[in-house]
């Protein structure tokens, strides 16, 4: 990978990173404003409109946070000008392992496919099974979101986790072909070392159950 590119993914993770801290910053900031306000001492129509504007402010808060160019998954959201979901699998490919910290930002990102794309390169950076475990969690959200279930079980084929073999296999809106291929790609990717022969034996019984 030519090493302009390696450089322009590190700078815009570390662009988004910063922009998410500044939100967080900005909405803690914001929800210290509300907590002053006793809407008690105020009579009935200015609390009301008190309440609206919290409100409102609240409801553009959520709305300017969620920003992907992936699908949404029924989160109302904007697109950004970044294609973060794709920055971060990049980054996790990449081994760009300078990037644990900024990636760390995204971990609890609004956006399912974003963060799940944050874990999947923190899995990929770090070898921390925690990481895996969260993207297969996910596929319960993703029980009625078909795409997001695809995506979920290319990913952990990709990384090679094979604790997720059973997951994978009982993805109930997954055709098997689909399924028994990432389970391949798993076996591909796992890691030797770390897997022995009784936890592969899983992975080939999941793939023979599919057949």
């Amino acid at each position: 990978v030519p090493p302009g590119v390696q450089a322009k993914v590190r700078e815009l993770i570390r662009a988004g990173a910063e922009e998410v801290q500044r939100k967080e910053a900005w909405t803690s900031g914001f929800s210290d404003q509300e907590s002053q306000f006793n809407l008690d001492q105020y009579p009935p129509e200015v609390r009301e409109k008190l309440e609206q504007v919290f409100a409102n402010r609240r409801k553009n808060e959520r709305r300017s946070r969620r920003t992907t160019m992936t699908p949404n998954l029924d989160v109302d959201v904007k697109e950004s000008d970044e294609p973060y979901e794709w920055l971060l699998k990049a980054a996790g490919f990449l081994k760009l392992t300078d990037l644990e910290e900024p990636i760390r930002a995204f971990l609890d990102s609004d956006i399912p496919l974003i963060k799940y794309a944050a874990n999947k390169a923190m899995y990929q950076l770090t070898g921390d099974d925690a990481y895996a475990s969260n993207i297969v969690q996910g596929l319960d959200m993703g029980a009625e979101h078909h795409y997001s279930q695809r995506i979920f079980i290319r990913d952990l084929g990709d990384v090679g986790h094979v604790p997720s073999a059973l997951a994978m296999a009982q993805c109930g809106m997954v055709e098997n072909s689909f399924k028994i291929l990432a389970l391949k790609n798993l076996l591909s990717n796992a890691d030797t070392g770390k897997w022995n022969e009784k936890d592969l034996a899983v992975v080939y019984e999941a793939i023979d159950a599919l057949l």
